[in-house]
């Protein structure tokens, strides 16, 4: 039921309805919608929702003076989407490109689509393999361990465990780990888990409490974002929409989304970091089984389901922190009033807030209230997400397509692989339709056409039909 709601919401609630509507923005909802339908989590669609951002930033860049802005945008933002999640295509996809395109002409979709596909399909390329798509192997501590993160009933795996070893966006490697590790208070934040602040979760975290109010369990549920949402990366995409002037340029709102895509997939790696280094258990546990000074409550269970992750630090606060750090340093100010819905709690309608400030730290302590972080976990999520941004921000520019940190380990297809070198001499050879030492036709394999130009020039496509 949930989800009919939240697809609903998203199909009524379309860019058209908020603030800021154009090509760009449009396309940010057309991921919002296949996360919401594929019951995505916060750290994939994170991940997505970059690929498109990424994705038209470079197209609308690279094609500048060359081609239409909203033409480039749409390419890239329809070719990202239908190879990420071609179930969508015919029906969404292929219909809103078509929509955005009606009045432009064939020439300037020519020149689009000839700049803007190949810059989608090079993305796609370089954000395949990697850490992330690594088996983690990963084991929690044994039952009745203190302070060590264990499987809660009825969870039997751990998720993304393998990002604690994945190589950001924009940071390197290097500079991830040095915010994830960092022991020396002189040079940033120490990120380490409290045991001293337990007993604020035990009564307003309980599902059965009687001292939580009915409002602070609407908090604890309308910034629950799980599955069948747009993820808690995605209401503050929203919140971008809500803000950001409605005259905002293409160049400008894909800037936007590029630099808060970044930040946030970067602050999401560097807190799985310290999540999959300190291994902090989660207060059912800890509840549960006791610890010096506390008596075990065998029955005590939280508002909300518990995440399939370690507790320390949050990550929805992270991307709470990332975000509002974001919009802060693009509109020069905190206290910018807006109100915003949840997809977790389409009956509740929306809430108003006065600064992006207020925004974070209300969904800071609603895990507090759903009984599934403690208060450093959500406190120091916050802190990860403003660290990262200081650090990602300027590294997206104006005028510059973002360039990808290569992965430690890839099984990718880059640029120096043998298929790549054979496809571009076979893409060059087809050039001319010549083979290059007897100047004739490239031979063909027994019973196929010879390759020609019209079957190759596209690297994006690896099926020829024979069709011309």
């Amino acid at each position: 039921m949930l989800l009919l709601l939240v697809a609903g919401s998203l199909l009524a609630a379309t860019p058209a309805d908020a603030r800021l509507d154009n090509v760009v923005t449009q396309w940010i909802n057309a991921t919002q919608y296949a996360v919401a339908t594929t019951g995505a989590h916060n750290v994939p669609s994170s991940r997505w929702y970059a690929l498109t951002a990424f994705a038209i930033h470079n197209a609308v860049v690279t094609g500048a003076g060359k081609a239409p802005a909203a033409a480039l945008a749409a390419y890239a933002g329809h070719g990202i989407n239908s190879a990420l999640f071609p179930w969508n295509q015919p029906a969404r996809y292929d219909t809103l490109i078509a929509t955005q395109l009606k009045n432009v002409s064939a020439a300037d979709r020519k020149a689009a689509a000839d700049i803007a596909l190949p810059v989608a399909d090079k993305l796609l390329r370089k954000s395949a393999g990697g850490e992330f798509s690594r088996w983690p192997d990963f084991k929690p501590a044994p039952e009745g361990t203190p302070f060590a993160y264990q499987f809660v009933p009825n969870q039997t795996f751990a998720i993304y465990a393998q990002a604690k070893d994945a190589t950001p966006w924009l940071l390197t490697y290097e500079e991830a780990d040095q915010i994830a590790y960092n022991k020396d208070p002189n040079k940033g934040p120490v990120f380490e888990p409290s045991h001293d602040d337990y007993l604020a979760t035990v009564d307003l975290g309980r599902k059965d409490s009687l001292n939580r109010t009915q409002e602070q369990t609407d908090i604890a549920w309308f910034w629950s974002l799980a599955g069948n949402t747009t993820s808690t990366s995605g209401i503050w995409l929203d919140i971008g929409r809500e803000v950001l002037p409605d005259d905002f340029s293409i160049e400008d709102t894909a800037l936007f989304y590029a630099r808060a895509a970044a930040v946030n997939w970067d602050a999401q790696l560097v807190g799985w970091r310290i999540k999959y280094t300190t291994l902090h258990w989660r207060p059912t546990t800890a509840f549960r089984q006791g610890f010096p000074g506390f008596q075990p409550i065998p029955d005590w269970s939280p508002l909300i389901r518990v995440p399939s992750h370690p507790e320390y630090p949050s990550g929805h606060t992270i991307s709470g922190g990332a975000l509002a750090e974001v919009l802060r340093r693009q509109l020069g100010r905190d206290d910018v009033p807006f109100s915003i819905a949840s997809d977790s709690t389409p009956w509740l309608g929306k809430r108003s807030f006065k600064s992006f400030s207020q925004a974070a730290e209300e969904g800071s302590i609603s895990r507090l209230y759903g009984g599934v972080h403690f208060p450093s976990a959500n406190n120091d999520g916050l802190k990860v997400g403003e660290v990262v941004a200081a650090w990602v921000w300027d590294r997206v520019q104006p005028g510059q397509p973002i360039k990808l940190q290569k992965p430690k380990h890839t099984w990718g297809w880059d640029k120096d692989s043998k298929d790549a070198k054979e496809a571009n001499h076979g893409k060059d050879a087809a050039k001319d339709g010549k083979d290059g030492k007897s100047g004739k036709s490239a031979p063909s394999a027994a019973g196929q056409k010879p390759a020609t130009a019209t079957s190759l020039r596209k690297p994006w496509l690896t099926v020829d039909l024979g069709r011309k």
